[in-house]
């Protein structure tokens, strides 16, 4: 900090020339200009003059003068040649005014605080999936509005720009190598800036995901599902998850999905990546038609023919690698020991099975149904049971595993409901395998015994869709089947409803719902009112009218904690201490 004089005094209470000294001899005339250009900067005073001072030799000087005119004259008075300026905090400021080429450069800097900021900026620029990783609970309405060649996005209309593909391939060389930096800041920007690098080159992609290319680019997904802050690990998975949805899912319906077969003419693919030779190949053919023989010509088709057919069958067992270590990725992070990591793989995974209608493998099906404890269901519950409704199984083992866990957490109508889905996706291994348990069936036995009603099931799903003969014993319980499978889940639709009341979105009034009583009904309505009222103390004193809900005043107070409670309600087991209430 500079000395500070009586004429510096002066400057700091008035608007007066910081090039006369009279006779000061404690400080120079440094201290008068930064003085003189800091009193403007606060009393918003305009003065041009300031502008001479970005030239100045004294590096604080030239800062302060640049503060100034940013925010006076506007980021884009900013001199080019402040870019290349020695001191950091001046090329700081500049980052915001530059291009992407200029930014690229600036990734170089040894800066830490220059790296952070240009990547701030490439973010804030060119980003176009940023508030995935903001906000998790947008997943949903931001996949409706963020669809394939879509010009019209509603959340943020033309505020992103894109990238020329030699930067984007510049940059990701560059961005890249940050995956392993030690600053966790710069690995956190890291790992969601990489998610723009979807319009690349699937050789590219390719080397992302695996560590045994070498190459400066290798491996840096695996770097950041591997990393010690688990922010950093969510915010890969993220961009994994939107790698996934812009390339990965297109070639597997196209190859694996539908069996499509490599070496097709309408694979764009194939024709973005066709080598030089197979062109000069083709111009060769075009101009020689007449001067080559038959022979000759057939063999020269024949052997373009070859080339196309080994390139899309390298193509096609690349793309099928990057397929299947994207699902391991996946499976391996939906068991992170972080609850937040956890619970967004989980997430993610649920809507690419949703649109892919996976085959996964026994491992993979039994890694996932670890996170099937016996405690209330909560909304990352239901994702996993989102997963298991969408995929296909192939061992009736693991299959059934799965439904004894499911009859242990689920309540009757979600069993059911699960289940059903669930038979319906992999009616073929239901009937080779399971079938046989409902020819033997009971004759008679209660509705509530969830093992006799999944038999039931069983035999519902498979008379619609197979023409097989059905257990008279079983055939008459079809309606109660039809109604639990019918009948809307007030259970969750009342927590949904109290959610969208917390998160101020647009909600149903849950006191208006009819035909359905208990006491654990009774308790959410009145639940409900408190929330709209505002009434806490009402809410706290529901904790002596109803046993096993304890809602304290902490919980309250925080959304993120009302949330989790209203997700793991059981209505089933609040009961009433008085039944006169």
């Amino acid at each position: 900090m500079f000395n500070v004089c009586l004429y510096s005094r002066a400057l700091q209470t008035r608007v007066q020339s910081p090039y006369k000294d009279y006779k000061c001899v404690s400080c120079n005339i440094n201290n008068h200009i930064y003085l003189y250009i800091e009193y403007l900067f606060n009393n918003e005073i305009i003065k041009t003059e300031v502008f001479s001072e970005l030239t100045n030799t004294n590096s604080k000087i030239r800062h302060i003068a640049l503060l100034y005119s940013i925010k006076y004259f506007g980021i884009s008075s900013i001199p080019k040649h402040l870019k290349n300026d020695p001191f950091f905090k001046i090329r700081k400021e500049c980052i915001e005014n530059l291009n992407i080429q200029d930014l690229i450069f600036y990734l170089d800097d040894v800066n830490d605080e220059i790296i952070l900021k240009a990547l701030e900026v490439l973010l804030e620029r060119y980003c176009k999936f940023i508030e995935y990783f903001n906000d998790t609970q947008k997943f949903k309405e931001l996949d409706t509005k963020i669809k394939e060649n879509d010009k019209n996005f509603k959340t943020t209309p033309n505020k992103f720009k894109e990238i020329d593909k030699s930067d984007l391939e510049s940059l990701c060389k560059k961005v890249t190598k940050f995956m392993t930096s030690q600053n966790n800041q710069i690995r956190i920007l890291t790992s969601k800036l990489i998610s723009i690098f979807y319009n690349l080159d699937i050789e590219i992609f390719y080397k992302l995901l695996f560590k045994k290319v070498e190459n400066d680019i290798s491996g840096t997904i695996v770097y950041g599902l591997e990393d010690e802050i688990s922010q950093v690990r969510k915010n890969t998975i993220i961009s994994l998850y939107i790698f996934y949805k812009k390339i990965i899912h297109k070639f597997y319906i196209k190859k694996i999905h539908k069996k499509i077969s490599h070496g097709k003419n309408e694979d764009k693919t194939l024709e973005k990546n066709e080598t030089s030779s197979q062109k000069n190949l083709e111009q060769a053919l075009k101009k020689n038609r007449k001067k080559l023989g038959k022979k000759s010509e057939k063999k020269a088709h024949g052997k373009l023919e070859a080339q196309n057919e080994d390139q899309g069958t390298k193509l096609y067992k690349k793309q099928k690698e990057i397929y299947k270590i994207c699902i391991e990725y996946f499976i391996n992070t939906i068991n992170d020991e972080n609850e937040e990591v956890r619970n967004t793989a989980i997430l993610l995974f649920y809507k690419m099975a949703s649109f892919s209608k996976f085959k996964l493998q026994d491992d993979h099906i039994v890694q996932i149904s670890y996170n099937i404890i016996d405690s209330p269901v909560t909304a990352t519950d239901l994702n996993i049971l989102g997963i298991f409704k969408n995929i296909k199984f192939k061992s009736a083992k693991v299959l059934r595993e799965c439904i004894e866990k499911l009859m242990k957490k689920l309540d009757m109508k979600l069993l059911v409901n699960t289940l059903y889905e669930i038979f319906q996706n992999n009616v073929q291994l239901v009937y080779k395998k399971l079938y046989t348990c409902t020819i033997y069936a009971e004759k008679e036995q209660e509705l509530i015994n969830k093992s006799f009603v999944v038999k039931i099931l069983i035999s519902y799903v498979l008379s619609q869709r197979l023409n097989i003969k059905i257990n008279k014993n079983i055939k008459k319980y079809f309606l109660y089947i039809k109604i639990l499978i019918n009948q809307p889940d007030i259970n969750l639709r009342i927590k949904e409803n109290l959610i969208k009341l917390i998160t101020n979105k647009q909600n149903q009034d849950i006191t208006n719902f009819k035909g359905y009583d208990g006491d654990g009904i009774k308790f959410m309505k009145m639940f409900y009112k408190g929330l709209i009222r505002r009434n806490l103390k009402g809410i706290i004193k529901l904790n002596e009218k109803f046993s096993n809900i304890n809602i304290t005043k902490e919980i309250l107070t925080d959304n993120a904690k009302l949330i989790k409670f209203i997700e793991k309600i059981e209505l089933n087991r609040i009961k009433r201490n008085n039944k006169n209430i």
